[in-house]
């Protein structure tokens, strides 16, 4: 078996920055619970995710988060306080704030006949009620992005793991055949606007996604993750960043905020 050796300069890059291409998201992920008999109705349960709901750790001294929200049945309280009452006679079965990320999983159940496309097709209808209320009336806009809800495709990995922190870039691993560059475009541009799709080659094994928001990341790594497209199943991580360079990075993407913030601080020092 012959070994090929790839090296960083020899990676393939697409760049995706003003593409205003529309991309058809997949279907949602919905599970059966209980089976319907003689005719009665089969209880499903499906998950959205609701991003922008606290502010994103940047590292393991933010204290940001902790300024916000101190338990996690503040946290709970505080989605439960976004959430319409649903439709289709769906219900809450649970809510799990993941804080580090920025947002919160939603689990419902609803009933739906036995056929699977019209279970997705229900659950799908919950997720977007909830998107419109949640736009129109959330009041909470960290950096003055909407609260959004989004379905979740796959199974995500609920995780505490202290060093995994939110990043723009997202690795990607194909369990199963690879997938090319449009399809790795089509599952990740709902999330958020793409910098650079990064892959080997056409036949990698993996590849990594490059945002130009954290939410975007944050959201696909909580949507995505566990979702099968054909037969390969994707799993997604965060890519470790430097950060040392966060605060430098976040006066970069908030200029707008921080250049009349400087020049008031400038103009306090001189007539101080």
């Amino acid at each position: 078996m012959q070994t090929r050796f790839l090296v960083p300069g020899a990676l393939k890059r697409v760049a995706w920055q003003h593409t205003t291409r529309r991309v058809q998201q997949r279907s949602i992920h919905v599970d059966c619970l209980e089976k319907g008999t003689n005719g009665e109705q089969t209880k499903y349960q499906a998950a959205l995710f609701i991003d922008n709901v606290f502010p994103l750790k940047m590292s393991r001294l933010d204290i940001r988060p902790y300024l916000v929200l101190r338990n996690s049945g503040a946290m709970r309280k505080k989605v439960q306080g976004l959430l319409p009452e649903l439709p289709h006679g769906a219900s809450i079965s649970d809510i799990d704030p993941h804080f580090r990320d920025g947002g919160s999983l939603v689990h419902f159940t609803f009933e739906a006949g036995s056929g699977l496309e019209a279970a997705r097709d229900k659950a799908q209808g919950v997720v977007d009620a909830v998107n419109t209320h949640v736009q129109a009336h959330s009041k909470q806009r960290w950096l003055g992005l909407a609260t959004r809800a989004l379905a979740v495709r796959g199974v995500p990995f609920c995780e505490d793991i202290v060093r995994m922190l939110p990043s723009k870039r997202v690795r990607v691993e194909f369990c199963g055949p690879a997938l090319g560059v449009e399809q790795v475009y089509g599952e990740f541009r709902p999330y958020g606007r793409i910098l650079d799709i990064e892959m080997p080659n056409d036949a990698a094994r993996w590849a990594v996604v490059h945002y130009t928001r954290l939410r975007g990341a944050t959201s696909a790594r909580n949507c995505v993750h566990g979702d099968v497209v054909g037969t390969t199943k994707l799993l997604l991580a965060y890519v470790r960043e430097n950060r040392e360079h966060v605060a430098v990075q976040w006066i970069k993407d908030h200029s707008k905020f921080m250049i009349p913030l400087a020049a008031a601080a400038l103009i306090a020092a001189i007539y101080a």
